[in-house]
């Protein structure tokens, strides 16, 4: 079985052989890509989205040679000055609109990449009511000439993705265009028809991505509000389905967010910062509830007080997507401060990325440093045992997982409690042989990698004192049945490296096959707790 890597920063992700690449360079298809430029319509496209005032701190220029904007051929940035910046005028942004499309008007491997075609269009188009209205005749004429050429490769290439979300993204860059030029309602519904069996064929019946990465189904539903917005400036009707994917799709989402507004560190999050996830979760207020538990994408979420646990309770992969090996991995949020996290994997470092995929890189257990899954030999982890709900004095969260069978015969199960009040935090990591043959394991290893703004330090008493910055009111840790050692780890957010403490409970795990299992019990409780003990 061949398996791929979805995220957001794949780059081979659709396909295009040799001797198209040697066609697209040609005069030919230079051509072809040419024809009858239409008028743009009185009406404009309304702009969802609003400009971040954080992209322009370090501005220096928006011209291409020289700009450090990142991503600049989208042209995301236009909302930024639209939005933050007086100082760059409208006439400056139309000329530097043209200047790049003058220089990159032919066909490009790297530019005219189908979603990215459908960024750049989109982005334009949803911002033409700001630089373009107001323009004279030969910019708006100009401007669509350059427009419509990648337009129409959009429309030969969208099927050449690779996954069905880059297809939903090129799809996208059509529908706006078609609304945008108040094209016929026929030609706009039948895109509609097409693009809407993918949307659904995305989602799993819970309501998450099929992937189960939260910045995937984050731009699934900016994917879809782009379009609804497109749809409806086109006056199509019989939009309930697609509203009601978008308001499901953005409950859902709420499973994996902090105190903070920023997501879990699972299955590469950590790349949006909290200003992009509240503007397109704020889009349309849902009324439905968010669920404590999706059981097929494979997360659980539960409360108390202002405190949250969020747990990883799916596969490793499917059919086609692996994850990063966090098999039963968790995180513990105080109110807006994180405690226990995980390290992440939003980095364009590949060797960084592959060694933070790790069960090392997690909140879990591992068993002499070998991963709950190893994609390359076919070992994955399955889940079983999973009961989630109310229980007596809170909420209890128990799964299995089979990531160790194969090579030790070792089921692992852990077990996490949070009290009512959210501060006690109570857990059990159990380790069980099965008779099944493997290695004789040597050593368990339980972490709990600790959020960079929270310091450590071990008691004379063998237990981890935590205080957290900007609180008045500490934490501490402690472990029976085990080894408590302090160690250094690596925090992942928005593509930026912090330093950190991690928590390690070592287990010797040498006898396991003679006494059957082994069970390592451990508690956070906030200190005013312990005062009271």
């Amino acid at each position: 079985m061949k398996y791929y890597n979805q995220t957001n920063e794949t780059k081979s992700n659709w396909k295009i052989n040799s001797f198209d690449k040697l066609f697209r360079k040609s005069i030919f298809f230079y051509w072809q890509l040419q024809g009858e430029t239409p008028s743009i319509s009185p009406y404009t496209i309304y702009d969802p989205w609003r400009g971040k005032l954080v992209n322009l701190k370090n501005l220096n220029s928006i011209d291409p040679k020289i700009s450090n904007i990142k991503n600049f051929s989208s042209f995301y940035w236009i909302r930024d000055i639209r939005d933050h910046n007086k100082s760059f005028s409208r006439n400056l942004v139309r000329n530097t609109i043209l200047d790049w499309f003058e220089n990159n008007k032919k066909w490009d491997p790297i530019q005219w990449k189908p979603n990215l075609i459908s960024q750049r269009i989109s982005n334009l188009l949803f911002t033409f009511s700001w630089f373009g209205n107001s323009a004279d005749d030969n910019f708006q004429k100009s401007f669509l000439s350059f427009i419509f050429p990648q337009f129409r490769c959009l429309s030969i290439d969208w099927k050449k993705m690779i996954n069905d979300l880059d297809k939903l993204e090129a799809l996208k860059g059509l529908i706006v265009t078609q609304a945008f030029i108040n094209t016929s309602k026929t030609e706009i519904q039948s895109l509609f028809e097409i693009f809407l069996p993918i949307l659904q064929g995305q989602l799993n019946t819970d309501g998450g991505h099929n992937t189960r990465q939260p910045e995937n189904h984050l731009k699934f539903i900016k994917i879809a509000i782009e379009c609804r917005v497109a749809l409806s400036n086109a006056n199509i009707e019989n939009l309930k389905i697609l509203d009601q994917i978008i308001l499901k799709t953005i409950s859902v989402c709420k499973i994996w967010l902090h105190g903070n507004g920023e997501f879990v560190h699972f299955n590469y999050a950590g790349k949006s910062n909290p200003d992009d996830i509240k503007q397109i979760m704020n889009w349309r207020t849902s009324k439905l509830k968010t669920p404590n538990y999706l059981p097929e994408t494979g997360f659980a979420k539960f409360s108390s007080g202002r405190n949250s646990v969020i747990l990883n309770t799916g596969l490793n992969f499917n059919d086609k997507f692996y994850q990063p090996s966090g098999a039963l991995a968790f995180e513990f949020s105080i109110g807006k401060s994180k405690l226990i996290v995980n390290s992440g994997q939003c980095s364009e470092n590949r060797k960084l990325k592959n060694l933070l995929m790790k069960t090392i890189a997690h909140s879990t257990l591992s068993i002499d440093g070998l991963n709950s899954s190893d994609f390359i030999k076919g070992r994955h982890s399955t889940i079983s045992n999973v009961e989630i709900g109310p229980a007596e004095g809170g909420f209890l969260a128990s799964c299995s997982h089979s990531g160790y069978e194969q090579t030790h015969g070792i089921i692992h199960t852990r077990k996490i409690f949070l009290a009512n009040g959210g501060k006690d935090l109570r857990g059990s990591d159990k380790l069980e042989y099965t008779g099944a043959p493997g290695e004789i394991p040597s050593l368990g290893i339980i972490r709990f990698h600790l959020h960079p703004f929270v310091s450590a330090r071990i008691s004379n008493r063998q237990q981890v004192i935590l205080k957290i910055r900007g609180q008045n009111s500490g934490w501490f840790f402690k472990s029976k049945n085990c080894k408590v050692l302090l160690d250094q780890s690596l925090y992942l957010n928005q593509g930026i490296q912090t330093p950190c403490q991690q928590i390690i409970s070592e287990i010797s795990l040498i006898n396991i096959q003679s006494i059957g299992e082994i069970t390592v019990n451990w508690t956070f409780k906030n200190l005013s707790l312990k005062e009271n003990e």
